[in-house]
């Protein structure tokens, strides 16, 4: 019974810092992500929210999460379908077939 307690105690401190560890890393990921509004041809507007490793597009009230991808200059979101690339404060939206826009950030 008195090696219990000390099992059961050093299995609670393993527990708290392991859930330690998970919140320290999602709030590392919280400070990284940034939202940027862009307005684009056509008068339209989109909102960008980048993070470490994705970026979450949303136009016309619905979000589209998009995988970063390697590129040699300025960056490149895509999830296939839809994709995002630019440079400093200047995107280009492409959506399928669909002439692609123009955007700067506001």
């Amino acid at each position: 019974m008195k090696t219990i307690l000390p099992i059961t105690l050093i299995l609670a401190l393993f527990t708290i810092t392991a859930c330690s560890k998970v919140n320290d890393e999602q709030n590392k990921e919280e400070e990284k992500s940034t939202t940027v509004t862009y307005h684009c041809q056509r008068g339209e507007s989109i909102d960008v929210l980048f993070t470490s490793s994705a970026a979450i597009l949303t136009r016309n009230s619905e979000q589209h999460t998009l995988a970063q991808q390697p590129t040699g200059s300025g960056f490149l979101y895509s999830n296939g379908k839809i994709s995002i690339r630019g440079k400093g404060d200047n995107i280009i939206l492409e959506i399928g077939r669909m002439a692609p826009l123009d955007c700067n950030a506001q």
